[in-house]
């Protein structure tokens, strides 16, 4: 078993980041990538907005993030993370290879495309992709359909629309914002755009024929060799499943500051000198429950300013996990020796998870 202080799972522009600090701080952390280092960068075509470049494709791009953490030191190692789990007061990462682990984890892995039209799972490779600048050159001079939105299925759509012989552009939007890049795209004669859009079907045999969609309510079916959706995106954080994580579609909530809920409810309980009982669970995690009584009409997110300041607005997700009574608010809490907080309300739906460096009383 090979030890570390800080571990990074994803080499794309964020773990790179990563790396070079704890690098430049004196650390040496293990920077682990399942495919190639650059992240998404490999997959944009052209980057025109990033200080010091000029337009560039990403995959320069990418390089140079390469090169420039290579310089202080720091180097890639490719695996695979097939699990994170925690036994104190190590993480144990497993990889298809290897098994690491060290007193810190950092989660950079990105987004994962996951199937959810029907018939896009059946037709991965045979006319489904998740890459314009990886496969739109497979179908030049033929029809294709991109669904998506944002400025990054603009972007796609603009490299596609200089291949193909008819773009397709399905959104779930209305299409009216008008951006460089949407007036761009949606200007283009070989461009046919379809707001308000619902993908109903990809169909085909042994490969994409067609799509069935509809469009202000109205159904309709177009002959297409090929479909980008790239609406399916979600975290690649299935890894972390052994440490029960109840997540928003797959992430850890915080506010504008980069705070979970979880951290400002520690801080608080320390700032107002609240004691709580800490004990062992038989998997070395630290378990607890307490009684914070806090006074008549408070509410979550009356904590919650209490630590970001009275003007700050409280995030939707955390505002219903508690009840607004002048009884005890009652928290079940894992957490790791003051770090990795993870906090879960009686009756909320979901968990939120955070860190903090304040002293825990016990």
């Amino acid at each position: 078993m090979i030890e570390k202080k800080v571990i990074i799972i994803g080499a794309g522009p964020a773990g790179l980041s990563c790396a070079l600090y704890l690098k430049r701080a004196g650390l040496d952390p293990l920077l682990l990538e399942k495919s190639a280092p650059g992240g998404k960068l490999l997959n944009l075509a052209e980057i025109a907005n990033y200080p010091g470049f000029g337009p560039t494709d990403g995959f320069t791009l990418a390089q140079a993030f390469i090169s420039g953490a290579e310089k202080q030191g720091v180097q890639v190692t490719a695996a695979e993370v097939v699990s994170v789990s925690f036994a104190a007061p190590y993480f144990e990462i497993r990889t298809r290879a290897e098994t690491y682990r060290s007193f810190a984890v950092v989660v950079a892995s990105g987004l994962a495309n996951v199937p959810s039209i029907p018939g896009e799972r059946e037709h991965l490779q045979k006319g489904v992709s998740y890459c314009a600048t990886c496969d739109g050159p497979l179908f030049r001079k033929k029809d294709v359909a991109l669904y998506g939105e944002g400025e990054k299925a603009y972007e796609e759509g603009l490299y596609l629309a200089n291949l193909v012989h008819t773009l397709y552009f399905l959104s779930p939007d209305s299409l009216t914002g008008a951006t460089p890049l949407s007036q761009d795209l949606l200007s283009r004669a070989n461009v046919v755009s379809y707001p308000n859009a619902r993908i109903l079907q990809i169909r085909g045999a042994s490969a994409v024929e067609s799509i069935l969609f509809e469009s202000n309510g109205i159904q309709k079916e177009v002959g297409i060799a090929a479909i980008f959706p790239l609406l399916g995106e979600k975290s690649a954080s299935s890894f972390l499943s052994p440490l029960n994580l109840m997540l928003d579609r797959g992430f850890i909530p915080v506010d504008s500051n980069m705070a979970s809920a979880a951290a400002l409810l520690i801080q608080f309980l320390n700032v107002n000198a609240c004691d709580f009982k800490i004990t062992f669970d038989e998997k070395g995690l630290i378990s607890s429950s307490f009684d914070l009584d806090i006074g008549v009409d408070t509410t979550f997110g009356a904590i919650y300013q209490s630590v970001a300041g009275a003007s700050a607005e409280v995030p939707s997700a955390y505002a219903s996990l508690s009840e607004k009574a002048a009884l005890a608010f009652k928290y079940n809490v894992s957490f790791l020796q003051g770090k990795d907080v993870v906090v879960a309300a009686p009756n909320a739906s979901e968990y939120v998870s955070g860190s903090s460096s304040a002293p825990i009383a016990a």
